[in-house]
């Protein structure tokens, strides 16, 4: 006689039908198998939401994917603003330029403050600059810093004691740090960046030492040539190359990424309709049994889903946990404490898993539910 587990009480239906409540009982009852197949959803979630990080962590690191990177520059030869300012007026009539924007700088600019810091580097934005830098503020705000109004902006980094709030002297006037930005043209020191109004006012400097440019997706060699020679060769910095190399790094980074997420997505929908498929076998000779007492397909079909789903549902909980504090951790250590960017609940990630999570429960459904529909009831009960 076949050995079967005693069943200590029947499957409480309460408000849910009995193929329902069946499913349900069948998934929570084997404890092992409720681990296992949690822990296969569980894994990939898990997995999903921390590589996730590491792709905005490359992000980060790529100056040549910000909205303001130039394409070519022109650099004062010893870090001075004497760059007329009428050049930026006359680049931006030539043919092939998209955007011109200038910085001034003052690389040992002094200041008095309850940091524990004596100099810094003062540097301008202008108008494009300040717009752009919208998408990079990572504490307080702009507002105030455009004009001559007493604010400034600092751009964060773990060596940068100043924050948002902070009051500096600079040049014996007092100002106020607006805002903190996550990255900018001068990145690696202790920047504070204010209007071109403030520079000019506390320097005297007119002139800028550095002069950016963007180009179109049309701009052509000679259109190049003609900004090089009106820059001179010493001064001419070409960034495109380096600018295309990064940009394939992060793309191909990501291809790779999402290329391993993908097998382990696939691995684990495999692995879930297998699990499915052999818990469905293990019981085929009592679904034969209900059959024969008059369940129909559908209600089979029901019962499968009901058990599938609890896997599902408990999978999604315990990885979305699980996935959403790893992924915190990851962006909190590689990314916030390096450039301040805060971070937020990757529910468009999570979107992404969780569906296909669903749509893997949905054909390991279908796939065994099927079979049981096609096979006789003599056929499953034969060994009873």
């Amino acid at each position: 006689m076949q050995n079967t587990r005693k069943v200590g009480h029947a499957a409480h239906t309460g408000i849910l039908r009995i193929e329902t409540a069946l499913g349900l009982h069948h998934a929570v009852s084997a404890k092992k198998n409720l681990f296992l197949m949690t822990g296969s959803f569980a894994v990939s979630i898990l997995l999903f939401l921390s590589f996730s990080a590491g792709i905005d962590f490359v992000h980060a690191l790529l100056p040549s994917l910000r909205i303001w990177q130039p394409d070519v520059s022109i650099m004062s030869g010893d870090a001075t603003n004497h760059l007329d300012r009428g050049l930026v007026e006359e680049i931006a009539n030539m043919p092939g330029v998209a955007q011109v924007f200038g910085n001034m700088c003052d690389t040992d600019f002094p200041v008095s403050c309850e940091r524990d810091i004596d100099e810094l580097v003062l540097a301008s934005y202008d108008e494009y600059m300040l717009e752009c830098a919208k998408e990079d503020i990572v504490a307080g705000s702009l507002t105030g810093v455009a004009g001559d109004n007493g604010k400034v902006l600092t751009i964060y980094n773990k060596d940068n004691p100043i924050k948002a709030g902070d009051k500096l002297l600079l040049g014996g006037e007092e100002f106020e740090v607006a805002g903190a930005l996550s990255d900018g043209l001068f990145g690696n020191d202790v920047v504070v960046i204010c209007s071109e109004e403030t520079f000019v006012r506390l320097t005297g400097d007119r002139g800028y030492c550095m002069v950016n440019v963007q180009l179109t997706d049309t701009a052509n060699t000679m259109e190049i040539h003609a900004l090089r020679s009106l820059a001179g060769e010493d001064l001419f910095t070409d960034q495109r190359e380096s600018n295309r190399a990064s940009n394939a790094t992060y793309w191909l980074f990501q291809v790779a990424v999402y290329c391993f997420l993908a097998i382990i997505a696939m691995i684990s929908v495999l692995n879930i309709i297998n699990s499915i498929s052999m818990s469905v076998s293990a019981r085929i000779r009592q679904y034969g049994a209900m059959r024969a007492v008059g369940m129909d397909g559908r209600q089979l079909t029901k019962m499968i889903a009901a058990e599938v789903f609890t896997y599902t549902v408990c999978g999604c909980v315990v990885g979305c946990v699980l996935g959403i504090a790893m992924n915190k951790l990851l962006v909190e250590v590689l990314i916030t404490s390096h450039f301040g960017i805060e971070w937020s609940v990757p529910l468009a990630e999570m979107a992404v898993i969780v569906l296909i999570a669903l749509a893997a429960s949905a054909v390991a459904v279908y796939l065994p539910s099927r079979r049981i529909r096609h096979m006789a009831v003599t056929e499953t009960i034969s060994e009873l």
